[in-house]
């Protein structure tokens, strides 16, 4: 191991210094990690109990209570000299004693498990940030993962990690104010990190707040996408800029991918956006099919914390530069002046749509010439503005004048124009828009004046000049066209500007900054723009057994093999595009026939930050360290059977079978056998005489065999048979005698509540609950004592040995617990 430094060796340090020191020697030394296979010993069997019995602990629907946590803290750290360099093992520790809030026991545990596994660059992370947070200050903090980033140390950190120090810099900095820093920190995050979605955020949502320009807002929205390809607010950030600038078609395309990633129903907002895109592609049947999917279902519910959504503009210009878009997490689109107001609890017909979105297929059904369809929108149209009008909102009336004025047959009268002017200004921008409209459809000589008067930068000024253009002088029609979009591309006649051009072979200009960010969309990988999101395609799972045979009370352990198949680099977390929760869905049998239902077996995967193209990592599931090891150690005479399916980030469940996200994968469990040795009496003499092995794993298996075997055979009404379990009982009673406190543990944690077999191995009960070694002590209650109102319980209160007298205080709840929440188990999914 290489030399660290004098700091190192100093007896009293500074935070900031004791910190430094150990995060330096965490990328100096390299200890080889544990061999997986490595030989079954007396303390890795032993340890596979405790282990098994704290999970019995923290059993239960809730979250673990105090008591639940401290019993299987206190097993485990009975485990814990057993296996001290079991990666598997350790990672158990870490996450008990971060539920716990065990600071120094979670930085121990980390610093072993990252030098018995040097590759794991996630656990580095979450070393250096916790060794980190022991800083009192956020200077302090701050000060000491700059000193490791500039110290020689770095180098040995991957790039992924050093990225995520530079984003948490960053979020430092900008809590501490100083903000100058917070770009550089971000960018170099980036740099060193494409993946890196905390510096992704940080650089969107640096960009909103200094109201940048679409350019600079759609660069970052990229920035996301490439953090995570497959997050749909992501997708959408990109439409909603690409719609801003006029460029339609990639618009559609990537509200389309927005609304198929969404992982919940969209808000209207998003399909009056993607509509509005479709419109202006003249894609006419494909938004009108959306439209009436939509109003065959009624109103699409709106996300949970959604805000309301926005109409296209029937009156605005273009969006202010980058300052209206939304942040990361919000939904709707930029509102522009003059939309009917939003949806806001509209009540309407069957087959109807809200309101927005009703506007759109009047727009569509005016386009394609469907006058009869197109009167029974704007129909339905009328009477919920009427509806609105009655209800106090005044601008619902000249909102109902306008559509009709746009694209209803009917121009509004001058008795209702007058009605109007009532209560509005003749000066309000609908009611100038009404007048200029009225005029252009008269053909009256005004009508030009009054578009002008409207201004350039009012797209249904422009709109109507071009509609005043000269038939035959297509020229001069399409520069109107051209102006019309580029004042406001996500405005009503923005958007029927752009489809009359497309439908004349003419492509809509896009802005200048819309231009960049095409240029920029373009350059990324194609999975990126337009990925195929088939489960599989991106990231394979690949699961095998260790052993496909394995003996009793052998180590049961799946390695699955987790690669990206893609072309990008793909961060892996619980929040990032390669989901961090993988799960084994077991069904275990006999002799062909299915003989439990098991809950799955879920293991958190994130052994790496990223993982780069094509490239894969391993991680080891021990599913005799779930339920099934409950089921394995109480038959040790049967041959069982493990298949089942792994699925990396299930969603659910479809008529039983698991489902997987864009970016999820499963793959079949190969059949696993368990080899039980069988009840003769051939078999038990060979287990009795093992029980003087000079291997203690040997003698540990078989008492473990014999114990259950006693019992069972107790049960006999066969007076040979009987004989034989007295046998057992009696070579066993006077081995727990001059055993030591690891196997009579062990023999214990096997004992069986049949009253047969508690009565013939009665001695061995009593010896127990006498002993005032702890590890025998907690062991036989947390094995043999269920009822909360056992006298066992108040002894154990009652020992003068602290771990005893606290764990017995704390079993007592746990035993409530556990038989307050006994329930008959669920069936497992079809695979």
């Amino acid at each position: 191991m290489r030399k660290i430094g004098p700091a190192v060796r100093r007896r009293r340090m500074s935070v900031c210094s004791w910190g430094t020191a150990l995060l330096v020697a965490l990328v100096a030394c390299g200890v080889v990690r544990a061999d997986s296979q490595a030989p079954i010993t007396s303390h890795s069997l032993m340890a596979d109990q405790l282990i098994l019995l704290s999970r019995k602990c923290l059993a239960g629907p809730q979250q673990p209570s105090p008591q639940q946590l401290q019993c299987a803290y206190t097993l485990l750290s009975m485990a814990k000299p057993l296996i001290p360099d079991d990666p598997e093992f350790l990672r158990l520790w870490i996450e008990l004693n971060q539920r716990m809030d065990h600071h120094t026991e979670v930085l121990t545990a980390l610093a072993r498990y990252c030098n018995l596994e040097p590759q794991d660059d996630a656990a580095q992370l979450q070393l250096i940030l916790a060794t980190v947070a022991r800083a009192q200050t956020l200077d302090q903090r701050l000060a000491m993962v700059d000193r490791l980033l500039d110290s020689p140390a770095a180098a040995g950190l991957s790039a992924p990690l050093r990225s995520r120090l530079d984003s948490y810099a960053a979020l430092a900095l900008r809590e501490l104010g100083r903000r100058v820093e917070v770009d550089r920190r971000v960018a170099q995050a980036l740099q060193l990190d494409p993946t890196n979605i905390q510096a992704a955020r940080l650089a969107y949502d640096a960009v909103l707040a200094r109201q940048g320009s679409v350019r600079e807002t759609g660069l970052a929205a990229l920035g996301l996408i490439q953090a995570n390809p497959v997050d749909s607010s992501f997708r959408r950030r990109l439409a909603d800029v690409c719609f801003a600038g006029g460029d339609y078609s990639p618009a559609a395309q990537q509200y389309a991918l927005a609304q198929s990633l969404a992982t919940e129903q969209p808000d209207d907002g998003l399909y009056q956006s993607w509509v509005s895109c479709l419109l202006a592609t003249n894609h006419l049947d494909e938004a009108l099919a959306i439209l009436n999917s939509l109003s065959q279902r009624g109103q699409p519910p709106a996300a949970p914390g959604a805000a309301p959504s926005a109409a296209p503009s029937t009156s605005g210009a273009t969006p202010a530069a980058g300052g209206t878009l939304p942040s990361v997490g919000a939904s709707t689109p930029p509102a522009t002046p003059g939309a009917p107001a939003a949806g806001s609890g509209a009540v309407l017909p069957a087959g109807s749509l809200p309101l927005d979105l009703e506007v759109l297929r009047l727009a569509v059904f005016h386009l394609q010439g469907q006058d009869r369809s197109a009167q029974g929108s704007l129909n339905l149209i009328t009477r919920e503005l009427e509806r609105r009008a009655k209800a106090g909102d005044s601008q619902a009336m000249a909102d109902s004048l306008w559509l009709r004025c746009f694209l209803g047959p009917q121009l509004p009268t001058e008795a209702e124009l007058a009605q109007l002017l009532k209560t509005h200004n003749p000066a309000e921008i609908t009611i100038r828009h009404i007048r200029a409209w009225i005029a252009l459809r008269d053909h009256s000589p005004q009508a030009r004046q009054l578009l002008e008067g409207l201004g350039s930068k009012d797209p249904f000024s422009v709109y109507g000049l071009a509609l005043l253009a000269p038939k035959g002088d297509s020229s001069l029609d399409q520069s109107f066209l051209k102006r019309t979009v580029l004042a406001g591309p996500m405005s009503l006649p923005g958007i029927l500007a752009a489809q009359q051009l497309i439908a004349s072979h003419v492509e809509p200009p896009t802005s200048v900054d819309a231009q960049a960010v095409a240029a920029a969309f373009k350059a990324l990988p194609r999975s990126l723009r337009n990925p195929n999101l088939t489960p599989g395609n991106w990231v394979r799972l690949d699961v095998r057994p260790a052993t496909d045979v394995c003996g009793y009370l052998q180590p049961v352990r799946l390695i699955a093999t987790i690669r990206n198949a893609g072309e990008v680099p793909l961060g892996i977390s619980s929040q990032g595009p390669i989901s961090s929760r993988l799960f084994a869905y077991l069904e275990p049998s006999s002799m062909g026939r299915v003989i439990a239902s098991l809950p799955p077996v879920v293991e958190d995967a994130q052994r790496r930050l990223v993982l780069g193209p094509h490239q894969a990592f391993k991680v080891t599931m021990r599913l005799d360290w779930a339920e099934a090891g409950w089921l394995l150690a109480g038959r040790p005479d049967a041959r069982i059977t493990l298949a089942g399916l792994a699925a990396l980030g299930p969603e659910g469940s479809v008529a039983g079978h698991i489902t997987v996200g864009p970016l999820g994968a499963t793959d079949t469990i190969e059949t696993i056998r368990i080899h039980g040795t069988a009840l003769t009496p051939q078999n038990t003499d060979s287990q009795l005489a093992a029980l003087s092995d000079p291997d203690t794993a040997v003698q540990m298996q078989a008492a473990a065999w014999l114990v259950q075997a006693a019992a069972r055979l107790a049960n006999a009404t066969d007076p040979t048979t009987q004989q034989a379990a007295r046998n057992i009982a009696q070579a066993l009673t006077r081995k727990y005698e001059s055993m030591d406190s690891l196997m009579q543990a062990w023999t214990v944690r096997f004992l069986t509540p049949d009253p047969a077999g508690k009565a013939l191995l009665q001695t061995i009960h009593e010896l127990a609950q006498r002993s005032d070694n702890p590890m025998v002590q907690v062991v036989y209650l947390a094995s043999q004592v269920s009822d909360p109102a056992s006298p066992l319980i108040d002894a154990a209160i009652r020992s003068r040995n602290a771990t005893i007298s606290d764990f017995g205080t704390a079993w007592r709840t746990v035993a409530t617990q556990l038989k307050a929440a006994a329930k008959p188990a669920t069936a497992s999914p079809s695979h």
